[in-house]
């Protein structure tokens, strides 16, 4: 005959369940009266997976990667799919760069905040290589991460503080995210990436570190006492001069393609742009097919275009457009045909009809056509969408011959948030002789839904546009990591 099973409790066990039922009434009571928004909030969004507009956007995708580990060579596993809560996860400063077959490049802080770490995401939307690159960073409110398309693979420089020291620093990937660059080389703050290599400026001069680490570097010199920038393209890199204290002109000079097979220092011919003559208020510097020029804003409210083409100063033009004293020139780009200006300005009567307070920010693009210099003005928004909102920063790139391609971002302030998240991603692309076609990308804010907190440009090349939103994600710990989401346009 069977036993029965008899099942005898401790009086131990029975008095930790007392207790632990004590605790949980406890909490559910603390909960109720008290409010723990927070963990409700969590528990809600966990259980409600976000939802991210997607109708106007040609690709808007979700990364997803499981990091094994770096391998010697700076390298990472590939095909690693996972859940996307393990995936991806970055601090800021972050950055991004397009890349071949479709593929983007997304760079940043990882989420201990003391590496570099840089991913290559896929047209699905998976990672398909990743690595830690740079170890012993830290992140300051000065600290800068940039990205520039080398080759196949691509460029990441660094400003910031790494082993407790200023440093500027960059690191040269293949496709694979491999090293190509053993170690870090040392450049300039202020630097532009053209198609072999990166110009940056060093004191008074500006130096030229090709991709390849077997190339020798180029030396630009310039007159002392001269405060220089650069403006760079696939096409060419140009130097921008001016005198301490000078005003009125700038001295441009078109840097060398070609790199030598020693170290070299040289002087480049230079060609002075004779500007406005009253203060400047805005001044911002484009290349063009032919070659490079400036636009300035005075203090006047008058627009001045001055242009080098096949190396010759084409005579400086004040333009019959006039703007008020509170328009700001926030961008600059042209192609062959027209140089576009993008002009903001403050309209708090737009937002009267709805009875808000709050200024609009009216958007214009000024289209000069380079040919004869005829003038169109064309607003790019203006409606009460934008009223009490941020605009900007503003993404300006030729796309094939006769269009330029144009983005910017809005912010929505929100109480209790110390940087206003994004509202909407606004695109389109503007032609000699089309109209801007606005298409505007609307951000859900409400609970349910992670922010969108930064947008990085990952430049144009003929065919699209590149960018990634980075959405903020709680952690169960309370801190907080960004997921990269791959905008193609």
């Amino acid at each position: 005959m069977k036993a029965k099973s008899r099942t005898v409790q401790s009086p131990a066990l029975a008095t930790f369940g007392t207790r632990l039922v004590q605790t949980l009434a406890c909490i559910i009571v603390l909960c109720t009266c008290l409010g723990c928004e927070r963990l409700r909030r969590w528990v809600r969004r966990e259980a409600e997976p976000s939802t991210q507009p997607q109708a106007a956007l040609d690709s808007l995708t979700t990364p997803s990667l499981r990091d094994d580990g770096d391998s010697p060579d700076g390298s990472a596993p590939r095909n690693g799919n996972v859940a996307a809560g393990e995936a991806g996860r970055f601090r800021e400063p972050v950055a991004a760069a397009r890349a071949v077959n479709k593929d983007a490049f997304v760079a940043g802080l990882d989420v201990s905040g003391t590496k570099l770490r840089v991913e290559r995401i896929g047209p699905d939307g998976h990672v398909v290589a990743a690595a830690a690159i740079v170890d012993g960073v830290q992140a300051t409110p000065e600290a800068a991460l940039r990205l520039f398309p080398a080759k196949d693979g691509v460029a990441l420089v660094w400003h910031g503080l790494r082993g407790h020291q200023a440093s500027s620093e960059m690191m040269v990937l293949d496709s694979e995210l491999r090293r190509v660059t053993p170690s870090p080389v040392v450049v300039g703050r202020v630097a532009c990436g053209a198609r072999a290599g990166l110009w940056s400026v060093d004191g008074d001069a500006v130096r030229y570190r090709p991709w390849e680490p077997a190339a020798r570097s180029t030396t630009v010199t310039s007159p002392p006492e001269t405060e220089l920038s650069l403006v760079c393209s696939d096409r060419a890199s140009y130097m921008l001069s001016e005198g301490e204290g000078q005003t009125g002109s700038v001295a441009v000079a078109k840097l060398p393609d070609a790199v030598g097979d020693a170290d070299r220092r040289l002087a480049v011919p230079r060609v002075d742009l004779r500007l406005a003559a009253h203060e400047p208020r805005h001044r911002a510097a484009f290349i063009s097919p032919d070659g490079a020029g400036v636009v300035e804003l005075d203090d006047t409210g008058a627009l001045t275009m001055s242009e080098v083409r096949n190396g010759s100063v084409v005579p400086n033009r004040t333009l019959k457009t006039r703007v008020s004293d509170e328009t700001e020139l926030v961008a600059v780009e042209a192609n062959a045909s027209f140089v576009v200006i993008v002009l903001t300005e403050e309209r708090t009567e737009l937002c009267a009809p709805r009875g808000l307070g709050a200024p609009a920010v009216l958007i214009e693009a000024l289209r000069v056509n380079r040919a004869d210099y005829t003038e169109s003005r064309i607003t790019l928004a203006s409606r009460s969408a934008t009223c009490g909102r941020e605009v900007g920063p503003f993404f300006l790139s030729p796309v094939g011959p006769a269009q330029i391609a144009m983005a910017w971002v809005e912010r929505q302030p929100v109480i209790g948030e110390s940087r206003a998240p994004i509202a909407a991603v606004v695109h389109g692309r503007l032609g000699l002789d089309s109209p801007f076609t606005e298409r505007r990308v609307d951000v859900r804010l409400n609970e349910s839904s992670d922010p969108w907190v930064a947008l990085a440009d990952g430049g144009c090349d003929d065919a699209r546009c590149v960018a990634v939103a980075f959405t903020k994600r709680a952690a169960v710990d309370g801190a907080s990591a960004l997921l990269p989401k791959v905008v193609e346009y």
